[in-house]
């Protein structure tokens, strides 16, 4: 018996999956925009309170609010980055199909 020995470079693929996975990722989050747009409105309104209270604040309640906006901006920093790397992704295989 002669063996067969088959070398197979899935890295192309495991490239395409994941340029997949981030477009759909990206895809199914609201837009950036819509984000940053919450963010804005929700700082504002923090800012507000601080500012009008003129009595000793609800520091747990301005926690919360700063607690909120704090995860809303790493939802946005997460959802950019994912933008920015299917991108990526899809510049390199371009590059990559235009050498072959």
């Amino acid at each position: 018996m002669s063996g067969i020995t088959m070398t197979v470079d899935v890295s192309a693929a495991l490239s395409a999956l994941r340029t997949g996975l981030l477009k759909f990722m990206t895809k199914e989050q609201p837009l950036a925009k819509e984000a940053a747009q919450q963010l804005k409105d929700k700082a504002g309104r923090l800012n507000l309170r601080i500012q009008n209270s003129g009595k000793q604040p609800d520091l747990g309640a301005l926690a919360d609010d700063a607690e909120d906006l704090t995860i809303l901006a790493l939802y946005l920093a997460l959802m950019l980055r994912g933008y920015q790397n299917a991108q990526h992704q899809e510049m390199q295989a371009a590059s990559a199909a235009t050498k072959h």
